[in-house]
């Protein structure tokens, strides 16, 4: 288990995938390991009708079903993501936490000092 957390609060303006501070580095210790990721931070628009998306990517694989969509996409508030991936390697992989915004104006992970979390377990397969 490996876990991540800060107070820090990162902006971007971009419509494409940006990266947030929040990522974690694991190596599985089987190709039959599964990875639980979980991941809860704050999110907010400075735009009426704007959205932030955020998801999580694998080394640079997005995850998410719906790559533009990701796993949330709000205008203000708490964004909580759970994914059970299967990586299928023993080498060292990186999966980190990016969001865009849709519309104007500037997203915002993380906001007036709350906690960003993210945690990494692997099951053993």
């Amino acid at each position: 288990i490996k876990q991540y957390f800060d107070t820090s609060q990162t902006g971007t303006t971009s419509t494409s995938y940006a990266d947030s501070p929040l990522f974690i580095d694991i190596t599985p210790s089987a190709t039959s390991s599964k990875i639980l990721i979980h991941a809860n931070f704050p999110q907010y628009m400075n735009t009426t009708g704007a959205e932030l998306h955020a998801t999580i990517f694998r080394d640079s694989t997005n995850l998410a079903t719906n790559a533009q969509a990701g796993f949330t996409d709000c205008y203000n508030g708490a964004a909580p993501m759970i994914y059970l991936d299967s990586p299928s390697t023993t080498s060292q992989i990186r999966y980190r936490i990016k969001f865009r915004r849709d519309g104007s104006g500037t997203g915002n992970l993380g906001v007036n000092q709350v906690m960003n979390t993210m945690t990494v377990m692997e099951i053993a397969g």
